[in-house]
């Protein structure tokens, strides 16, 4: 069962599992509460991941196993899954993130957005200016 959530994971939630009778394919079983063969509700913690928790609840007649756990959906990570970060090769930024949602510049790259490209070395801010990694444009009136 996939349960999709779109806002910051709290980490603590509340699962209520029922088990019903189907007296029928053609009735809804929930519509005789004589059908309801177990409920169980339990408070569980939690933080976003890929490692599933495996779950035993028990009642006077019944045993409910069963694992589950949170992921984040795409570009969002963290415990919480609030960090945003989309990987881009483009104008906007030249960066991949990690698993807490961080920025890293790929390689010739640097700056908040990894948006400045590293100039060649001798590539002086008075002389040129760089517009991608390692190459050095002259401003008018210098060459090399």
């Amino acid at each position: 069962i996939r349960v999709p959530f779109a806002f910051k994971w709290p980490g603590t939630f509340y699962l209520i599992t029922e088990v019903w009778n189907a007296e029928s394919s053609v009735l809804k079983s929930t519509e005789n509460q004589n059908n309801l063969i177990s409920r169980m509700a339990a408070r569980h913690k939690l933080q976003a991941g890929e490692t599933w928790t495996k779950y035993t609840g028990l009642d006077n007649q019944n045993e409910l196993r069963f694992s589950y756990r949170v992921v984040c959906d795409e570009y969002y990570h963290g415990p919480s899954c609030s960090a945003l970060c989309r990987p881009r090769n483009d104008t906007f930024g030249h960066y991949r993130c990690d698993g807490e949602g961080i920025r890293h510049c790929l390689v010739g790259w640097r700056g908040e957005y990894c948006s400045d490209p590293i100039c060649a070395g001798g590539c002086a801010e008075q002389r040129g200016f760089c517009e991608s990694p390692g190459k050095c444009k002259c401003q008018q009136g210098w060459q090399g």
